[in-house]
């Protein structure tokens, strides 16, 4: 495909393929926002660094390419297995760890640099793109762009944190002794440093206010997700027990299995005085042991996952 000099062009650079659109948390997001994209005439490029080795069907990529311009697929680094460097590794890792004024140990990245020069091979046969955007992954992704060389960075980088990377370790680690740990408190303050200064430095965006005001940056976007309506058909349609109420998130995020925890709990078992034949589904990839525990121990209560 050709750019025309008036043709807006977009990277996009994640961790995971935007389809299906129900395919995790990011597709929600970022199916739709290509899908428009690509009507408006913006040619979009994708690269995805495949760290977590996942396995993506191939006509899913054909599916999505109808929207794109191209598509890579950055496989993961190989490290060597010499016992000697491994143990080099940990010990980098860990002075890294107790860095007082470096990045948060879970962006500690030995490939870095491996990706960065992959990234950059890429786009060094492009022309420079208007907008270079990094998706997810505490900014990661949204560091590689600007580290890029002047001559192939995107002429504006924004970075989509979707949620703060710093409010979600708040969450994770809310339980009392974790607070007193040093270890975390560190790591805590050095992942909201790091928020902070991308959010100074480039355009960021969140998907609620909370969010966005999780290190007090009152410049960020809020871009919530979309419910993408095409593609339901009476086939997904699951036969359900009636009246029936349903709860639908990732489980394997904090919150969410609080939520749900709470309404096992509390809620549903003053809605069954009410109403006897009330049946609740929980919906969501990787519940957690207890979570699992708790829904089998009650009556009319079902996971789907």
């Amino acid at each position: 495909m050709t750019t025309s000099s008036n043709q807006r062009t977009i990277v996009v650079i994640t961790n995971t393929l935007f389809y299906p659109a129900r395919r995790n948390g990011l597709s929600v997001r970022y199916y739709p926002l290509i899908r428009e994209l690509h009507k408006l005439g913006y040619i979009v490029d994708i690269i995805l660094i495949n760290k977590d080795r996942e396995y993506f069907p191939e006509h899913d990529i054909n599916a999505l390419e109808k929207l794109c311009r191209a598509i890579d697929i950055v496989e993961p680094c190989v490290h060597p297995q010499s016992f000697l460097i491994k143990q080099i590794r940990r010990i980098a890792n860990l002075f890294r760890l107790l860095n007082t004024s470096g990045i948060p140990y879970s962006l500690i990245d030995n490939c870095r640099q491996f990706y960065l020069s992959r990234v950059c091979a890429l786009l060094e046969s492009r022309n420079r793109y208007d907008y270079g955007i990094g998706v997810g992954f505490g900014g990661y992704y949204a560091d590689l762009l600007l580290s890029l060389k002047d001559a192939i960075r995107p002429t504006h980088i924004l970075c989509d944190f979707v949620d703060s990377p710093y409010l979600l370790r708040k969450r994770r680690h809310s339980n009392y002794a974790s607070s007193f740990n040093p270890i975390t408190q560190l790591s805590d303050v050095k992942t909201m440093r790091r928020e902070l200064s991308l959010c100074q430095h480039i355009k960021c965006i969140y998907i609620s206010a909370k969010d966005a005001e999780a290190v007090g940056n009152s410049g960020a976007h809020i871009v919530p997700n979309c419910v993408v309506e095409e593609g339901f058909e009476s086939s997904h349609i699951l036969p359900l027990d009636t009246p029936n109420i349903g709860f639908l998130g990732n489980m394997s995020y904090q919150p969410n299995i609080d939520a749900c925890l709470f309404l096992v709990k509390f809620i549903y078992p003053r809605l069954r005085m009410q109403l006897p034949d009330i049946h609740l589904y929980i919906v969501g990839r990787h519940p957690g042991k207890e979570l699992k525990m708790r829904c089998n121990d009650r009556k009319q209560v079902s996971m789907l996952y």
